[in-house]
């Protein structure tokens, strides 16, 4: 992986890709479809998921200690996640809210919300966006996390068994869950498996997972590969995967797309793009955008219930950007720095452990 790669501006592109796409669904409208069943939204959630495939596979490999890497992966979702929850939970909700707020806080949904710290559970707080033309949600992207979540604990569980053999376990994986996403898709009616078809997408780990998969299984390629087989290696997959588009059908569209998403995504940002056309990203807020912007986009969509898309995005952007940035800086980056002391404090633990004519 380059210094300078672009790897934050995809991210925030990422993120934006999804407010786009909300701010047509939460005023009543459709969301845009780049492809047949790809909204704008979904594309930014699976870029998303391959980049995070591939870069999480990275830092496994650098440190191969499952307890580590966990702790690593939690903080960078648990702590924002967390003041996101206590924002929408006891500013959003008292102000929004159809409900006195004592009646509010009265409620026991309302501290039940704070629980989806645990990834899980109800989307909904009393009585707020119940008029909102896509009422009672909150917060409809945090659907993504819990797959995101479970994804890291399958690719950490891998530090367990021999490091020669986890190229293998990653292709199977990958191969696995790309054979469960296609007969789990509704576009294909379910396929030989009734109960696959049944998922909902919000409750379906395997499309999302097979990006994640095919992200780390490009890392396991370049970090076992010669250098200068690298751009060959993702060239190749980019000519192959538009051949296997332009062969046309659900099935093929979805196949070349896991193949040309990942590789494409990838070979952006290790090219360094953001540097070279001057865009020096020092500030990542790309998690923020993307879990404050739609209870913002909703709380809009309550306070002026025939706002239009355009007019929900406009006064979405800067507000949720600002709230991102504070996000970044005060609680992100902060636990992003305590990093460094795992490791230290396992050494040490370990250390601490020995018989002292042992260290």
């Amino acid at each position: 992986m380059t210094k300078k790669n672009s790897f934050d501006l995809i991210r925030i592109v990422a993120a934006f890709l999804v407010l786009v796409s909300h701010s047509f669904a939460l005023t009543g409208l459709p969301e845009p479809q780049v492809l047949p069943g790809y909204s704008l939204g979904r594309i930014g959630v699976n870029v998303f998921f391959a980049l995070s495939g591939y870069l999480i596979f990275q830092s496994l490999d650098r440190d191969p200690n499952l307890v580590r890497f966990l702790a690593k992966r939690s903080l960078r979702i648990f702590p924002g996640l967390a003041v996101m929850l206590l924002v929408t939970t006891f500013v959003i909700g008292p102000l929004l809210s159809s409900l006195p707020a004592q009646e509010y806080f009265s409620r026991a949904e309302t501290w039940s919300y704070l629980g989806k710290i645990k990834l899980w559970g109800d989307d909904r707080l009393p009585g707020l966006f119940e008029h909102n033309r896509y009422p009672t949600t909150v917060n409809g992207s945090l659907w993504t996390l819990k797959w995101e979540w479970l994804m890291y604990c399958i690719l950490g569980s891998i530090a367990v068994i021999k490091r020669a053999w986890w190229g293998m376990t990653v292709l199977t994986l990958c191969m696995m869950f790309v054979a469960l996403a296609l007969l789990s898709d509704s576009n294909y009616h379910g396929g030989p498996l009734p109960i696959l078809g049944k998922l909902l997408p919000h409750q379906n780990p395997f499309l999302p997972g097979s990006f994640f998969l095919v992200g780390a299984l490009l890392a396991v390629f370049q970090i076992n590969s010669k250098t200068w087989l690298v751009p060959s290696f993702h060239w190749a997959i980019i000519v192959g995967a538009c051949a296997v588009l332009a062969i046309g059908g659900s099935i093929a569209t979805q196949v070349g797309l896991w193949l040309l998403a990942p590789a494409v995504i990838i070979a952006i940002g290790e090219s360094g793009l953001s540097s070279r056309i001057g865009l020096n990203i020092r500030n990542d807020v790309s998690y923020g955008l993307y879990i404050y912007a739609f209870p913002i986009q909703q709380s809009i969509a309550s306070l002026w219930p025939e706002i239009s898309w355009w007019g929900s995005l406009l006064l979405a952007t800067p507000l949720t950007v600002g709230v991102s940035f504070l996000s970044w800086c005060y609680i992100e980056k902060p636990a992003l720095k305590l990093k460094g002391r795992i490791k230290h404090f396992t050494v040490r633990s370990k250390l601490n452990s020995i018989a002292p004519d042992k260290v």
